[in-house]
């Protein structure tokens, strides 16, 4: 531990991914899980809050994980609150843990020393996996009815640290700071932390092998975190904070979206004797309970009983600070309920109605527009008189883009624009022009930059906050057209047939699952990004040769023709999909356009599904026989 106990008098923002729930695997002499009560060693799993290794954006600067590290003075972060307290000699001693989680109260495994905070999830909550410690592929799934664990902070204070006045002032030679401090009486001012270094968040949740219940198991080499500090800007919100906050005898949180929204004042069951001291900690939690509240953020879903919005709801109903509104024409409807119950606020909205559109958009902070342009095509060949005088390919494409540009349009009225940050669209490449014209009619790829056209073009404020995600090819789609799914052929075997060249690398999307991690980043990207939504790219043999390894079966995979394919299908559907693959076939699923990119290319790390982790996961009892 360091020899000069630090103070933590500036009020810490941790970054949006310190928020996520991570799940690993751990082998290693270093561990033990209770197995059957045994406790011998073996492969562990446990859940922590935040991602592993050193993440400078997570906690405060010069913490170090050590039983006796401690800040004084300190007061909490953004997201945490007190849990915990005791006063010894006239000096407060507490715990910092994340919102809604609570202190330890068993102390007997070592790795307490430092997670001193944990919480039971009642819900299921979309986790990241990793297969090892640190480092590795990142995907994702879901847990439900886990525990997790988190690091505590451990502050300090006398009533006296927060009753005073000193000058504030940061030393640009050291990096250290004081702080201004003011009393009842005075305007408060206040430095915030929000480029502040740190480490990464650990909250680890252990599940021993063979244990019916999850069992608590902590990360046993500290080794894994490496303090880095870097220096803080300087950032004064007294003025904005108001007169009344400004009064509070305690620092000024800078204010953040991802604040906690279930953040609740809370005075330990062990109170100070000190009322002072009392008024002194019931004032910082008000003050930060009031902060977090005012500070959630709206994501407004449209599409999300589907496989698209479905995702971005999971996933944004993970993440501390926001509300999750998806819009339907029909929340009585199974699906609609499910999503209420999980924490989805539905409302009712017709894509075709702009008015029931800015209903549903107001105070909306993020807009994730999703359309559907086969859901207009199967009508088209349904009731053919639809129509009027055009093709069925035309009449969806008129469908869809002119529901593209009501959502746009909706999202700028000026009661909805005044709250909206960003605009996410889930969309193409524009075909025509990215094939120099060769491919003139994939009404599902040129249907999307229809929309961005007109959105540009008539509604600038909209466009200014836009941002697209390209969605790859969607790895269940042979649960919508069954001649992509593997077939049982007379030697026992399975054969896979499509008209895809065998050296082509597919770019697959386990949408249901990873389309949310895509939109999160855009939103916390700056606008008019546009990121490449692909789980893994991979050729078709390959693929097959994991299906065949995984389901322990003989499998191969086989090119045929298009018209192979597309027997017996009808000419509008086969004609649309058919011009759509031998597009991106020849040109690939962007066209080349140089504006579309994968995360990586942006900076960004965005969790995904492997190829084999969705077979592993997927039930093939309807395929295999």
């Amino acid at each position: 531990m360091t020899t000069q106990v630090p103070a933590l008098t500036t009020t810490f923002t941790p970054a949006k991914s310190c928020f996520q729930y991570y799940k690993y695997r751990y082998t290693g002499d270093e561990l033990t899980c209770l197995e059957g009560g045994t406790g011998a060693p073996s492969a562990c799993t446990y859940m922590q809050l935040g991602p592993s290794g050193s993440d400078a954006n997570c906690f405060p600067s010069s913490l170090e994980l050590d039983s006796t590290f401690y800040y004084s003075p300190g007061i909490c972060p953004n997201g945490y609150e007190v849990a915990c307290s005791s006063t010894v000699g006239g000096e407060t001693r507490a715990t910092c843990c994340p919102s809604s989680f609570s202190c330890q109260t068993e102390t007997g495994w070592p790795w307490y020393s430092t997670d001193l905070c944990t919480i039971a999830i009642p819900r299921t909550v979309e986790v990241i996996v990793s297969e090892s410690v640190v480092g590795g592929d990142w995907k994702r799934t879901t847990v439900s009815g886990a525990a997790a664990n988190a690091i505590g902070i451990p502050i300090r204070w006398h009533f006296s640290d927060f009753a005073s006045t000193t000058t504030g002032a940061r030393t640009s030679a050291t990096g250290t700071a004081t702080e201004t401090v003011s009393s009842s009486t005075d305007t408060s001012s206040s430095d915030s932390s929000s480029d502040s270094g740190g480490l990464s968040t650990g909250a680890k949740a252990g599940i021993g092998a063979g244990v019916g219940v999850a069992a608590l198991v902590g990360i046993a080499a500290l080794g894994w975190f490496v303090l880095r500090a870097r220096r803080a800007k300087q950032a004064n919100i007294a003025a904005a904070a108001g007169e009344e906050e400004a009064k509070e005898p305690q620092m000024q949180p800078q204010l953040h979206p991802w604040e906690l929204d279930s953040y609740e004042a809370m005075i330990p069951a062990e109170l100070p004797s000190d009322s002072r001291t009392n008024l002194t900690l019931w004032a910082h939690h008000q003050h930060q309970k009031r902060y977090s509240k005012v500070m959630s953020k709206t994501i407004v879903i449209i599409g999300v009983t589907g496989a698209q919005g479905g995702s971005v709801a999971q996933t944004f109903l993970q993440l501390p600070g926001w509300n999750v509104r998806g819009i339907t024409r029909n929340p009585e409807g199974e699906s609609a309920k499910r999503l209420k119950s999980e924490g989805v606020e539905i409302v009712q909205g017709d894509l075709d109605d702009k008015e029931s559109l800015i209903r549903a958009f107001q105070g909306a902070h993020v807009i994730f527009s999703n359309t559907d342009f086969f859901a207009h095509l199967q009508q088209a060949m349904a009731q053919p008189d639809i129509t009027k005088n055009r093709t069925a390919l035309e009449y969806a494409y008129d469908r869809e883009v002119g529901q593209g540009i009501r959502i746009a349009e909706a999202a700028a009225d000026p009661s909805v624009i005044k709250t909206l940050e960003r605009f996410v669209m889930s969309t193409l490449s524009h075909a025509t022009k990215w094939s120099g014209g060769k491919y003139k009619a994939v009404y599902h790829f040129d249907s999307k930059a229809a929309m961005i056209k007109a959105t540009e073009e008539r509604f600038p404020g909209v466009a200014a906050r836009m941002s697209t995600v390209t969605i790859g090819h969607y790895v269940t789609v042979w649960k919508l057209f069954d001649k992509l799914a593997p077939k049982l052929q007379p030697d026992g075997s399975y054969l896979v047939s499509r008209n895809t060249p065998p050296d082509f690398k597919m770019p697959f999307i386990v949408t249901e699952r990873d389309t949310g991690g895509f939109v999160k980043a855009l939103v916390d990207l700056p606008p008019n990004k546009h990121i490449m939504g692909v789980s893994e790219e991979m050729t078709l043999p390959e693929w097959v040769e994991i299906w065949g390894r995984v389901n322990g079966v003989r499998a191969a995979y086989k090119e045929i023709s298009r018209d192979e394919l597309f027997e017996g299908v009808p000419e509008d559907f086969s004609k649309e999909i058919g011009d759509g693959f031998d597009y991106f076939h020849e040109f690939g699923l962007t066209g080349g356009d140089p504006a579309i990119l994968h995360a990586d290319q942006l900076g960004v790390k965005v969790p995904v599904t492997s190829m084999e982790e969705y077979i592993r996961s997927e039930d093939w009892s309807a395929v295999i026989q």
